[in-house]
């Protein structure tokens, strides 16, 4: 590799680092998700990555430079004989004040963006106005994706269905999978939660938070489909299979004097895996 080539790797490296890690801040700053801020930080760190390899492999190789000069006629020896002398050990680093400010502000810059993400530690997010109130809570209505109310005949017995609390169709996690047992193999527990047979979990998986979206009838197991976690409906939607280590939260229902299904309470359980109680 020729020292032109070299520096120009070198320069262009450090370029791509400090647009990237400043890139890699405003993606954080703006809550982006959180593949555009990976994408931002892979670019940084290789940009530094070929600054210093094409510094190292392309600018810094030891080699002996020789310069003509003139032999002083009280000179004497073989070297200055030979109009010749060695003058020192060349690192045949080019430009080097450019590439030491450009790898000053790269390193520099990397350093700020890494310790950007710790002011969400340092300076947690302020809470505005009053807190809103629970979407699921004593007397609220099941509904569809549509905000139609869900009526006792809604599901036929092994059927399932997906619904949410009125007024909050847009808050996912406060979605709920909504299944129809008959009402023999409701666990006698929890039989005054689920009239006529309905039982309700919330959708949320308590490993990292998929949809918990598949039904086996005849085993009464609920499945994430990202990880493989299954929940047996019979005994509280225990988990008994994948990494998921908490049972999903059950909602209590009633059937109110239309035939509408509502909430009997909240959860008595966070939803969600463990890990978002700690936010």
């Amino acid at each position: 590799m020729s020292e032109r080539t070299a520096l120009r790797l070198a320069v262009g490296g450090a370029i791509l680092t400090i647009f990237s890690a400043l890139a890699f801040v405003v993606a954080f700053l703006l809550d982006t998700p959180y593949y555009a801020m990976g994408f931002c930080a892979t670019l940084a760190f290789a940009g530094i990555a070929v600054s210093f390899w094409a510094w190292s492999t392309g600018l810094v190789t030891p080699k002996r430079v020789v310069e003509q000069r003139d032999v002083a006629p009280q000179t004497t020896g073989a070297e200055l004989a030979l109009g010749q002398t060695v003058v020192a050990e060349s690192s045949g680093l080019t430009r080097p004040e450019l590439f030491a400010v450009l790898s000053l502000a790269a390193g520099g810059t990397l350093g700020v963006a890494a310790l950007v993400p710790l002011r969400s530690l340092a300076f947690p997010p302020a809470t505005e106005g009053p807190a809103k109130p629970e979407p699921w809570r004593a007397g609220v209505r099941l509904v569809d994706v549509d905000g139609a109310p869900i009526h006792h005949d809604w599901l036929t017995i092994g059927a399932i269905g997906t619904v949410f609390p009125e007024g909050a169709i847009d808050d996912p996690t406060a979605s709920v999978v909504l299944i129809r047992l008959d009402p023999r193999v409701v666990p006698r527990a929890r039989r005054d939660w689920s009239p006529e047979g309905y039982i309700a979990f919330s959708k949320i998986c308590t490993h990292v938070g998929c949809p918990v979206a598949l039904y086996r009838k005849t085993q009464h197991e609920l499945l994430c489909p990202c990880h493989q976690s299954r929940f047996d409906v019979l005994d509280g939607a225990r988990p008994i299979a994948g990494p998921a280590s908490r049972p999903l939260p059950q909602l209590a229902l009633t059937i109110d004097d239309t035939g509408v299904l509502r909430a009997s309470h909240g959860f008595l359980e966070p939803i969600g895996p463990a890990a978002w109680g700690q936010t």
